[in-house]
């Protein structure tokens, strides 16, 4: 899903224009069995990011902005599979941020997860910080313009995630430059059945997680081999 935000200044100050995007990337969840073998397509109607309040996709949202003020949102993945296709899954959120003119700092707008924390590059010391787990939500990558989290908790039918994006808060230090730009906000969302897991997050994702006792992601690895060697 892609979010436009448009700043325009009036008077000193910033506002915002949400546009909600129609669709989010297709879901891919793997079939029992081989990993590899078989991929079934779950469209938006089945696992969809859950917005707060009575949004539509097509609601145009205007509100004033001011640097060093924060937006409040609330955004969250739900398991939406029913009959007989219905089953727990895991997820993973990939978030883009990005200004249309790249000249500008994507470092001036900074995601918040749950209660404001700030999610963070690796090496900066925070509690939302790569590595950590903020209600729920595991941290896997950071950088100015890309954000890979893991929901730690494998989501039966009905269920919701903890919300993924709880604010975006807009620097002090933004200058007239950001008058009349616009930024892409991108949520790609992916699920893979709770069932032969690790094998379907290696095939889907990539990464081979480390799981517990009861059910929940401790951390992912790049290579099995590392992530073996935690056990």
């Amino acid at each position: 899903m892609k979010k436009k935000l448009t700043f325009l200044g009036v008077a000193g100050v910033l506002l915002i224009t949400a546009f909600i995007g129609g669709t989010l990337a297709a879901f891919n969840t793997t079939t029992q069995g081989n990993a590899g073998a078989g991929i079934a397509k779950i469209t938006t109607k089945d696992i969809g990011v859950a917005f707060s309040g009575k949004m539509s996709e097509e609601e145009k949202i205007s509100t004033g902005i001011l640097p060093g003020t924060t937006q409040q949102y609330d955004y969250t993945v739900s398991n939406k599979v029913t009959g007989s296709q219905a089953y727990d899954i895991y997820v993973k959120v990939t978030i883009y941020k990005a200004w249309a003119n790249e000249e500008l700092d994507s470092s001036k707008v900074v995601l918040q997860g749950s209660d404001q924390h700030e999610y963070a590059k690796e090496d900066v010391v925070t509690d939302a910080a790569v590595g950590t787990i903020i209600d729920g939500w595991l941290i896997s990558y950071v950088d100015d313009e890309e954000i890979v989290l893991y929901y730690t908790k494998p989501l039966s039918k009905g269920e919701s995630t903890t919300s993924f994006i709880d604010g975006i808060y807009f620097k002090e230090d933004m200058g007239n430059e950001y008058t009349d730009s616009t930024l892409d906000l991108e949520y790609i969302v992916n699920a893979v059945q709770a069932n032969q897991s690790e094998a379907a997050m290696a095939a889907e994702w990539g990464m081979y997680p480390l799981i517990n006792g009861s059910g929940n992601i401790t951390n992912v690895f790049e290579t099995k081999s590392v992530r073996d060697s935690y056990k």
